[in-house]
């Protein structure tokens, strides 16, 4: 629970057309994903920008999904619920400028939008920004993420500090969910430049299995930044992990040497493990 009072919210519920314009908003945020980086699994439709197997739209909608569930757990009221889901629909829209100058321009559409209603208080709108700027990520001298910047960068009240360490968590929602194995193999398309889905054999027999140790390594190590997160996000870390190992021991077994074989052990997992929930 935040360590505030109910009345230090500043907006306390939302009247018809503030609703009507955070939809609307979110619809916008929604539309510019899809159409700029394309819309994700299953469909992997295309991207007018580019066509990224992981920041797209699908990634979007399940950023905004688990901050707002992390956002209720907390005890925000409804209208910073609705504000989570938003952020995490628009904490992606840029990508290409590099790490955080993409956060701060994907945070300044959020904010200009909300702005220009003249609808919402500047702290309600500070919350968003703040909330996509913290989700950069921050890494270790080998490349592996250790925190983000939501953890280090100043706030103006407990209640902002929350909601943006929330947002920051939210980025992280799939780490330990049953398609977070197959998102860690979209990851690795992504950074490598390969289609989604990358079909036929492994080029690089070496460079893969390295990536899922890497993952290992995070999926044993990694912390969100707020404990509701991990009440809320980590109930599958223990097969998560073990899948993961299994994948690791696989490639470097030469019992998978295809996208296709990777690709039905991860799709085969999140399957198994969604059904069992």
């Amino acid at each position: 629970m935040v360590n505030e009072t109910l009345e230090a919210f500043e907006v306390q519920e939302l009247n018809p057309e503030q609703s009507a314009v955070l939809l609307d908003i979110s619809n916008q945020a929604d539309q510019l994903m899809e159409q700029r980086w394309g819309s994700g699994f299953p469909e992997f439709t295309r991207g007018e920008l580019d066509t990224l197997p992981y920041h797209n739209l699908n990634h979007a909608e399940t950023h905004a999904r688990a901050s707002a569930k992390i956002i209720e757990k907390l005890g925000f009221p409804q209208p910073y619920v609705v504000l989570a889901e938003l952020t995490g629909r628009s904490h992606d829209l840029e990508q290409q400028k590099g790490r955080g100058q993409d956060e701060a321009d994907s945070a300044s559409w959020l904010g200009e939008k909300l702005r220009e209603t003249g609808l919402f208080p500047e702290s309600y709108i500070k919350m968003a920004e703040l909330g996509i700027i913290g989700t950069e990520p921050v890494f270790d001298d080998k490349g592996v993420p250790t925190g983000q910047v939501a953890t280090t960068q100043e706030y103006p009240d407990e209640i902002t500090a929350k909601f943006a360490k929330a947002i920051a968590c939210g980025d992280f929602a799939h780490l330990y969910s049953p398609a977070g194995p197959y998102l860690g193999q979209m990851l690795y398309c992504e950074i490598n430049k390969l289609d989604p889905p990358a079909t036929g054999p492994i080029a690089d027999l070496a460079q893969v299995p390295a990536w899922f140790a890497g993952n290992v390594r995070l999926l044993a190590n990694f912390k969100f930044a707020l404990p509701e997160a991990e009440e809320i996000l980590t109930g599958n870390k223990v097969a998560v992990q073990a899948h993961t190992d299994q994948l690791v021991a696989n490639l470097r077994g030469g019992e998978i040497s295809t996208w296709d074989q990777l690709t039905k052990a991860n799709l085969g997992f999140r399957e198994i493990t969604s059904a069992s929930q």
